[in-house]
């Protein structure tokens, strides 16, 4: 699982395994000639930046365990240079500034017949840093396949991945230049029933580990488990029920227990009711209601990070969270959208076992003309930090952040093969304690060149 698992809320639900679920459903139908769908893109660079911390904005999954779904059929190949000058690069109190590069090539490769394909997929690369202090560069290097089947009623995808690569996530990149071994393998389904009824769930494994630096504080290991069920009409909308477990281990901390040292973990299940709603062709809303439920998996408060025993609140959190979304197409060219969230986030990518986030995000995005397109955004959130530790890292607990984010976008194509984005960024922390405040403005090139057609 690549650094964005550990930062993606999880929601979950006290139901059946999702294997078992996926037994039932797929009940006996008859086959009907089919085209294999695509489930992926590989490689897709995304139109605009993400409304987030992570600057690793090409490391995107859109299917099982990091893989970026079935591509098509056929042989992609696609070549991107990256630039970002940012003032404050190291994201520190006093600003250290630097210039980023890289140049990175992927490839995919999708084989199909009928209803059943194979793919691969994998991208090695380069990261630079100059002028910078603290940051040193190394290379980035992904691959991994996987299977995708359409059986009449139930599409079933498989596969796993791998990742090693530096971390450019806000909460890490302050601590240095942390290379990531991230391994991860499952497989998830989703059925049919009627044009009405549909049913979803998946298992994932991710094995996360930092290969260059002073902390295995912040290594993991975890299974997520998720199911869902939906209920579709036009007229209505569509009406879900869905959630996850998340079994976590911090295998870089240990607790002492009457019986001796044992890992540190977390486990958390939720239960999400959501409802999603066309008004017309130029309103679309998202709401959801959570009950949510975190706990650490042993409840003794002496851990130790690092080889030194500390302290540590183990509080627990049970409580509702929400989420709302809303896409405003003002005309055919803009739109506008904005989004609220509250969840529980499983990050132990800085010192604590898990965070209660608030999320308000808000963007435009403008159709210039076929080829070019401008967006702006805005982004607050405010993180609680519970079962904070101090480790070789963070000297200091930390107990709440309000970030910022506010970043504009210009990009398109030129001509058929090539494709640029040009992005200005500025970020800010407001942290307790101050010591993790920081300050960055950036702007930044992306200059892309594929080759290649895949096709369902």
């Amino acid at each position: 699982m690549d650094a964005r698992l550990a930062l993606v809320p999880v929601r979950i639900v006290k139901a059946a395994s999702a294997a078992t679920l996926v037994s039932l459903l797929c009940l006996a139908a008859p086959a009907q000639s089919q085209v294999l769908p695509r489930t992926g893109v590989a490689g897709q660079v995304p139109a605009a930046p993400i409304l987030g911390d992570n600057d690793d904005m090409d490391d995107q999954s859109s299917g099982i365990a990091g893989l970026p779904g079935y591509p098509g059929r056929g042989l992609s190949l696609r070549a991107v240079a990256f630039s970002r000058y940012e003032d404050n690069l190291s994201r520190r109190v006093v600003p250290d500034d630097g210039l980023r590069l890289r140049a990175n090539a992927t490839a995919s490769y999708g084989l199909g017949a009928g209803r059943f394909g194979l793919y691969a997929v994998g991208s090695y690369g380069r990261d630079e840093v100059i002028g910078n202090q603290r940051l040193d560069g190394a290379n980035r290097v992904y691959f991994g396949g996987g299977v995708t089947a359409d059986l009449s009623r139930c599409t079933i995808d498989a596969g796993g991945s791998y990742r090693r690569n530096l971390v450019f996530m806000t909460d890490v990149i302050q601590f240095g230049s942390l290379e990531q071994d991230t391994r991860q393998y499952g497989a998830s389904a989703n059925c049919t029933i009627g044009s009405a009824i549909s049913f979803s769930g998946s298992a994932t494994r991710a094995e996360i580990g930092i290969l260059r630096g002073i902390s295995t504080a912040i290594d993991s290991n975890r299974w997520t488990y998720t199911a869902g069920a939906a209920f579709s009409r036009p007229a209505f909308g569509r009406l879900s029920i869905d959630g996850s477990i998340s079994d976590i281990d911090l295998t870089g901390r240990q607790v002492l227990t009457p019986t001796g040292l044992v890992d540190d973990g977390l486990l958390q299940r939720s239960v999400r009711l959501g409802l999603q709603r066309d008004f017309g062709s130029r309103i679309s809303l998202t709401l959801g209601g959570s009950f949510l439920d975190t706990k650490p998996k042993i409840s003794a408060n002496i851990v130790f990070v690092d080889g030194l025993p500390q302290v540590v609140d183990r509080s627990s959190f049970s409580g509702a969270g929400y989420d709302a979304g809303l896409i405003f197409r003002l005309s055919t060219r803009l739109s506008l959208t904005a989004n609220g969230s509250r969840d529980i986030r499983a990050n132990n990518f800085v010192g604590s076992q898990f965070q209660v986030v608030d999320l308000v995000e808000f963007g435009a995005n403008y159709k210039l003309s076929n080829n070019f397109n401008f967006s702006a955004g805005y982004t607050y959130r405010n993180t609680r930090f519970r079962g904070a530790v101090i480790s070789a890292l963070e000297t200091v607990l930390r107990t709440q952040d309000e970030f910022y984010r506010y970043y504009a976008h210009f990009g398109g194509k030129l001509g058929r093969r090539m494709n640029f984005g040009i992005d200005v960024i500025h970020n800010e922390r407001r942290s307790n304690p101050s010591v993790f405040n920081f300050t960055s403005t950036g702007v930044g090139l992306t200059l892309g060149f594929e080759l290649g057609k895949q096709r369902s």
